[in-house]
């Protein structure tokens, strides 16, 4: 999930300085180090002493970056998210045949890349940003806003495309109405792990049905 434009040619690199060039290498090496041994050892197993000894840099440095595993953690599920984000133009152009079909296509991207996460870093990443644990908050509502905004462009795509004919409720409150039924499905999707995204899409295709505006 993290990146590696520390490593490839960035139009924008050649604007930063060397020390900040340097900075960004390393904070992507610490990153994919710990992502990679969180994968094999799973995060209590995982020794910061280990994360610093994978990506060749001293332990104290390694909490200069970042203080703890679970700071980490939110920084590869942000980072993750924000790559993911900029691949889903395809959603967005497609032709739905109505409302319900486009939100639901929207949220099964959404979900098919919760499935590429272990869960268990899904619920560990929810639990210490609802408990404002270090920065796993601020991350949290980074990506929320994220998806929010994705919600908020589906909505008007749908909108040109004349499939969703607005009465009473604005763009913006259908969206927010929208999101909200689609996080809840997010934390019964993290606590249960027989809920797939399959699963999720029929259940949300019935909660959007609700939706006075988007009954048919």
């Amino acid at each position: 999930m993290t990146s590696n434009s520390a490593n490839q040619n960035n139009p924008e690199e050649p604007q930063l300085g060397l020390r900040e060039r340097k900075r960004l290498r390393t904070r992507n090496s610490i990153l994919t180090a710990a992502q990679e041994l969180f994968s094999q050892h799973g995060i209590d197993g995982t020794a910061m002493e280990t994360i610093a000894e994978m990506a060749d840099i001293s332990i104290a440095s390694l909490y200069n970056y970042f203080p703890s595993k679970d700071v980490l953690l939110a920084e590869i599920i942000e980072q993750g998210i924000r790559e993911f984000t900029g691949t889903t133009d395809h959603v967005f152009r497609k032709k739905h045949n109505d409302a319900i079909a486009g939100y639901v296509a929207l949220s099964k991207c959404h979900f098919q890349w919760f499935d590429t996460v272990d869960r268990s870093w899904l619920r560990r990443f929810s639990a210490h940003a609802l408990m404002r644990v270090d920065s796993a908050s601020e991350s949290y509502s980074s990506i929320e806003s994220l998806l929010q905004e994705q919600v908020h462009r589906m909505s008007e795509a749908l909108e040109q495309q004349g499939v969703l004919h607005q009465q009473e409720t604005d763009t913006a409150t259908l969206s927010r109405l929208i999101w909200s039924i689609a996080n809840a499905e997010f934390y019964a999707y993290v606590v249960d792990e027989k809920l797939s995204c399959a699963d999720v899409c029929k259940r949300l295709s019935v909660f959007f049905g609700l939706i006075e505006p988007l009954r048919k």
